[in-house]
């Protein structure tokens, strides 16, 4: 049993703001399509004590210098150690430059309300999960499957010309439902769901100059509003993304407009509903978390003649393309290519020649329960996160159990909905792509990370993992 407070604060922006998210979009916006917003979840066990917050703000990413100011500001309403509060991003490209005037103090202020407003709610909760597919929503960005005739061999460019479902996955829903004690002929007082999938929220493209929370924005509100219908009175959904850097809308979207996130962001709050009404109920436990702090090394730069040269041809390719009247994919691959090494240029001027100095990353684990989730700096690789969730599904150790039994695996669990990665939390390292990943993909050339990151942090996740967790313990950490 837990006592758990949840809320949502609205994000005040100053328009003009500029936005983050993509290169070709260089015009700021002036207005908000829908509003953006801080979202907090406290969860305390009643049976040690132990606790954590949870912060989900609607912006692209959330950096050390924001992940900072958030927790303290939310440490210091909660009467929390900062160490205490893992702070999210939903990733949404509709969202505003960190270094736009105002954006940062903003998030802080709207986390620090809508933490007070969690704290007034508190209420003794159970915990269930649950995990199940979703379709037609997610698609592997990078590699796609292809086969003659479509998807740009064929010569045609409109997009929405491509074979229906090539390049789609079933992506894997996880929900989390805290449902309070407290009953209105049997209806719950309180329901917070936290609904977690590696997607990235981007129907939305670079022609837009809304604000917006894109599909997931959607999705949190659908619930929100069904739990309502149904009589809650307090109702909170929250989105949190997954191991998302190769996995986007990109095959699923049929255009690219706000019509389109509803659509998408119905049938994931839809699904999400229907997994938490059939959601599982995990026994007692406390909560507590475990973090390990990386050094993670940079990949070596080129030299700027050879970026400038291979900026160049790649520039070339994509020109050559379109002039050739080539499929859309083809076009959008070596467009996105050449935009990469711009970035790549980037630093190599920025570099100066010096050699890269390595990243700092911290890796969170908070189990509340039987519930594991691990928090990561960054856009993992989909296969990354899998294996990075196998390695904590096996991390649950003689050595974990026998120092703390109730929080081990539920028998006959396979860790599918029980074993989460969350990403874009608490700082941002950008993409970490595996050493597998094709040397010129776009994912892989928008990586700071020499290939050696992911397998580092793969490791320090199983560390981590197979660690004694005492339920107020928060500051072990390990240097790598």
């Amino acid at each position: 049993m837990f006592t758990v407070g949840a809320a949502s604060s609205r994000i005040h922006l100053r328009f003009p703001v500029r936005l983050a998210g993509y290169q070709a979009r260089t015009e700021p916006s002036i207005a908000e399509h829908d509003p953006l917003y801080a979202r907090v979840l406290l969860v305390e066990s009643v049976r040690d004590g132990g606790r954590a917050a949870m912060v989900a703000l609607d912006l692209l990413c959330a950096d050390a210098v924001l992940t900072a100011v958030v927790r303290e500001r939310v440490a210091q309403v909660a009467s929390y150690d900062p160490d205490q509060v893992m702070v999210c991003a939903t990733h949404t490209h509709g969202g505003p430059d960190l270094d736009a005037p105002g954006v940062r103090e903003a998030a802080a202020e709207a986390a620090a309300r809508a933490c007070e407003e969690a704290l007034s709610t508190r209420t003794r909760c159970a915990l269930r999960v649950g995990a199940g597919t979703v379709q037609a929503v997610a698609s592997r960005r990078s590699e796609p499957p292809r086969a003659p005739g479509v998807l740009g061999l064929s010569g045609r460019s409109d997009p929405e010309q491509q074979a229906p479902g090539v390049g789609l996955i079933d992506g894997t829903l996880r929900v989390a439902v805290f449902t309070s004690e407290d009953c209105d002929e049997g209806i719950p007082e309180s329901v917070a769901i936290i609904a977690n999938l590696p997607c990235h929220p981007t129907v939305l493209g670079p022609d837009n100059l809304m604000v917006s929370r894109d599909w997931p924005g959607v999705t949190v509100d659908v619930c929100e509003d069904e739990l309502r219908k149904a009589g809650v009175r307090r109702a909170v959904a929250m989105f949190v993304n997954g191991a998302a850097a190769d996995i986007s809308t990109r095959y699923a979207r049929r255009a690219q407009t706000f019509d389109e996130c509803v659509r998408i962001g119905k049938i994931v709050a839809h699904r999400a509903l229907e997994l938490a009404e059939a959601a599982r109920e995990l026994g007692g436990g406390g909560v507590c978390l475990r973090r390990e702090r990386l050094c993670l090394p940079r990949r070596r730069l080129p030299l700027e003649e050879e970026a400038l040269e291979v900026r160049a041809r790649a520039e070339r390719a994509a020109e050559e393309l379109r002039a050739q009247g080539a499929g859309w994919l083809d076009i959008k691959e070596a467009v996105d290519r050449a935009a990469a090494w711009r970035v790549v240029l980037g630093r190599v001027r920025r570099a100066g020649g010096a050699t890269p100095e390595p990243v700092e990353a911290e890796l969170a684990l908070l189990r509340v329960g039987q519930l594991e989730m691990l928090f990561v700096p960054g856009e993992l690789y989909y296969d990354v996160g899998e294996e990075i969730r196998k390695a904590l599904d096996r991390g649950g150790t003689a050595e974990t159990h026998a120092e703390a039994p109730s929080e081990g695996p539920a028998e006959g669990s396979s860790g599918d909905d029980r074993v989460w990665i969350v990403g874009y939390a608490n700082g941002h390292v950008g993409y970490i792509a595996p050493p597998t990943a094709a040397a010129d993909s776009y994912e892989q050339l928008m990586c700071e990370l020499a290939p050696c990151a992911a397998e580092m942090i793969i490791a320090a996740a199983a560390q981590v993992s197979s660690k004694g967790c005492a339920s107020t313990d928060v500051g072990q950490e390990v240097s790598r």
